[in-house]
């Protein structure tokens, strides 16, 4: 009898420990293996990567724009200067599976403001990037005004300065002002508080009001690319 003993322990233990050991499921939350920080004064952005098992298959940092793969090991950081609007971060190991955002995409959310300064012409903006429209006359920095002066559309920022029109993937160092004549789409630096990047775009004119969208970069503090 006791030389069956230990066998059947090992057959009654094995299971249960199989099952703890490989789990074998792809997670949709944090892994808690990918954390970035920006650098290069917010223009590229410093992955560091962490081993979360000792046998691993590999760790794969992946963006959208542009369409790239790169493979890294395990204790390890790397450092991104592309204009990325999105990284995502994979980790596929013996028995684990993760994957997770690095970066997430910028959200362009839709308004609609006034072109009035008694009426609501003013996009309010706090600390975490969440936008209301105000009345001009009551709203607290950093804010967007938005007045009309002929035919043409001007918007005055308080702790908020735009840029010149055009397209960015990333905000510029220089070319900012407190007040300027909306064209297209602008690069946003809040100034006021917690600095963000973010951009807007003007959807449609109309007589007496105007739509845009709005969104700022939030998620790796002080980055400033904004595609």
């Amino acid at each position: 009898m006791k030389r069956w003993y230990f066998p059947l322990f090992l057959l009654f233990f094995l299971p249960s420990c199989l099952k703890n050991l490989c789990i074998g499921e792809r997670l949709t939350e944090t892994c808690g293996i990918f954390k970035a920080q920006p650098t290069n004064d917010g223009k590229a952005i410093s992955i560091s990567i962490s081993k979360v098992e000792d046998d691993y298959n590999s760790i794969t940092i992946r963006g959208s724009y542009p369409d790239t793969v790169i493979h890294v090991r395990d204790d390890t950081t790397i450092v991104l200067n592309q204009p990325f609007y999105d990284l995502i971060g994979e980790m596929d190991t013996k028995c684990y599976s993760c994957q997770d955002y690095i970066l997430r995409p910028v959200v362009m959310n839709p308004y609609m403001v006034k072109l009035h300064d008694t009426s609501y012409n003013a996009l309010e903006i706090d600390t975490s990037g969440n936008i209301k429209v105000v009345k001009g006359i009551l709203a607290k920095a950093p804010y967007l005004k938005f007045v009309k002066i002929g035919s043409d559309i001007y918007t005055i920022g308080n702790g908020v300065k735009i840029s010149n029109g055009g397209s960015y993937e990333i905000a510029p160092d220089t070319g900012y002002y407190d007040t300027l004549m909306l064209s297209g789409e602008h690069a946003l630096w809040v100034i006021s508080g917690v600095q963000m990047f973010g951009k807007i775009r003007v959807v449609s004119v109309y007589p007496e009001s105007l739509s845009v969208e709005l969104g700022f970069r939030n998620d790796v503090k002080g980055l400033k690319w904004i595609k």
